[in-house]
């Protein structure tokens, strides 16, 4: 039995997987199970197959004939059906299973059971059934198509996070290649000069020798790490991704990997014969013809740099648009929760405190602890966001809902659902929604700029930076502004008759430690300390 078939057993007939995985341990196994159930969705019964269904029917109507396989083919899908609804159950119960542990892995299982609702899977399986049964085999295959493309692009969300590991090691290695390629072209450069010089060309033979055979090493080096879909630029995985698979089987690239040059190895290749022909020119002693064959050399190797930086630029832009959908998928689960609480604390708040009970205090404890659950993802992000590095004023907006989070769940918890507590909440809140307008501005701004550019890029690729400054700016300002007034709302607290509260006490604290970070964050931006 194959691996898919496998997986799609163990999915549809193993009613205690979910147990099973967590009792095993099993959590690594996740994403292959599910991958698994994905693939056999779209290959299994007559799905994925719409030329051999449309001859069929155009078969049997040309006979004068009902379709005879009509009940086998409703049979089919309503057993994929149910395969896929059993999937979409194991993808809900593993997303809560690791939100507490595997954060990032949960995110990415949400996001792909929210892509299966937005593209109504299941509504459209459904519709398939009802086209079969009534025959309309051809608006059927079109209704499949569709649906189709709907399901690999739920597969392709669920194969992202090999992805993301691949963009890593793809990085390092065009890295790799690009470090040993300056070396070459340093070494030309001197070879070259050396030769202007007029010194002996068999004395400078031997280093253009050398030379060559590591420029005929680096191309081979090239050549090799294409293999198995290494080596490729985002546009070519994209365009190799979109290929209809060849029948029996067969590697779609291991023909093309024959005869098809990798990015920078047809340079290298011109450049190593022109070294080949500069070291018969040296050995020869001939120094103006062996000049220019180096710098014919050092032409070649100059373009293979090139594209080597274009394909490490395509790689770090595919990097930050992972990280950035990545953020944005956090800030709105914080978002989303944040909301909860505050429509829950407003309810309560309107509630009279002489009437209210102990059911409404246990409701302030049930917020706090939701509260608090928040403010640790939001530690989690604020981490992250240190790692990458680029961002300054991002890191302290997160810290300030990190602290107000964490204020807000004191105040829920000793029962406080007051105007303080709505407006700290409101302030969490607006600070989600502005950063999350902010990584879709600067999303769309990534698209837009990719769809204009049309020449590569001159100059060495470097890491592009998380958000603009300019939208960076304007966040420092939104959060400036809402310190000052939350500074005015504590203060006329402190001067009535509130001065002994310890919470506002240490709120007064927090606002301080914020405003020496707002100053540190805009003295920074103002100096590029952050590239």
């Amino acid at each position: 039995m194959s691996l898919r078939a496998s997986l799609v057993k163990t999915i549809r007939y193993n009613g205690d997987l979910f147990r099973e995985l967590r009792g095993n341990g099993g959590v690594s196994r996740i994403n292959r199970i599910l991958i698994g159930a994905v693939c056999f969705v779209i290959s299994s019964g007559w799905v994925f197959a719409p030329v051999p269904l449309a001859a069929q029917a155009q078969d049997q109507q040309a006979q004068g004939k009902q379709p005879a396989s009509k009940p086998s083919l409703v049979e089919d899908q309503q057993a994929i059906v149910l395969r896929y609804k059993r999937f979409s159950q194991v993808l809900q119960e593993m997303t809560e299973y690791l939100r507490g542990t595997e954060p990032d892995r949960a995110a990415l299982l949400s996001q792909v059971s929210r892509k299966s609702n937005e593209t109504q899977i299941v509504e459209k399986m459904n519709r398939l059934i009802e086209l079969i049964e009534k025959g309309k085999l051809g608006e059927a295959i079109e209704e499949e198509e569709e649906l189709v493309a709907g399901l690999q692009a739920i597969l392709d969300m669920m194969n992202s996070e090999d992805r993301a590991k691949e963009l890593v090691e793809e990085k390092a290695r065009i890295e790799a290649y690009l470090k040993d390629l300056n070396r070459l072209i340093g070494g030309q450069r001197d070879i070259r000069a050396s030769t202007e010089r007029g010194e002996q060309g068999q004395e400078l033979a031997p280093q253009q020798q050398t030379l060559e055979k590591q420029t005929g090493r680096l191309r081979e080096q090239i050549q090799k790490g294409s293999k198995s879909g290494k080596g490729k630029s985002p546009q070519q995985d994209s365009e190799s991704q979109n290929q209809k698979s060849p029948p029996n089987g067969e590697d779609p690239d291991s023909k093309s990997e024959q005869g098809k040059e990798q990015p920078g190895a047809s340079e290298l290749q011109k450049a190593q014969h022109a070294m080949q022909e500069a070291l018969e020119k040296l050995n020869r002693n001939e120094g103006r013809e062996a000049s220019e064959q180096q710098d014919q050399a050092l032409l070649e190797l100059e373009k293979a740099k090139q594209k080597l930086e274009e394909i490490l630029r395509q790689l770090r832009e595919e990097e930050l648009d992972r990280r950035l959908v990545g953020l944005e998928e956090r800030l709105q689960r914080l978002l989303a929760g944040e909301l909860v609480i505050f429509t829950e604390t407003a309810q309560v708040a309107e509630v009279p405190e002489k009437e209210r009970t102990s059911r409404h205090r246990n409701k302030g404890i049930q917020l706090s602890r939701q509260q608090n659950e928040l403010g640790l993802e939001a530690e989690k992000l604020l981490r992250l966001l240190y790692e990458e590095g680029s961002a300054v004023a991002f890191p302290e907006v997160v810290n300030q809902v990190r602290d107000d989070m964490q204020g807000i769940a004191i105040r829920l918890g000793r029962g406080d659902f007051g105007e303080l507590t709505q407006s700290m909440e409101s302030d969490v809140i607006a600070s989600l929604k502005e950063m999350i307008l902010a990584l879709q501005k600067q999303m769309e701004e990534n698209r837009r700029k990719k769809m204009q550019s049309g020449q590569p890029q001159q100059g060495p690729p470097s890491d592009p930076e998380l958000v603009q400054k300019l939208a960076e700016l304007k966040i420092l300002r939104s959060l400036q502004i809402r310190i000052n007034s939350r500074t005015k709302q504590i203060g006329n607290l402190v001067t009535r008759d509130q001065a002994d509260d310890e919470e506002l006490i240490r709120q007064l604290h927090k606002l301080a430690e914020a405003q020496t970070r707002i100053q540190r964050a805009t003295y920074d931006l103002a100096t590029n300390k952050n590239e």
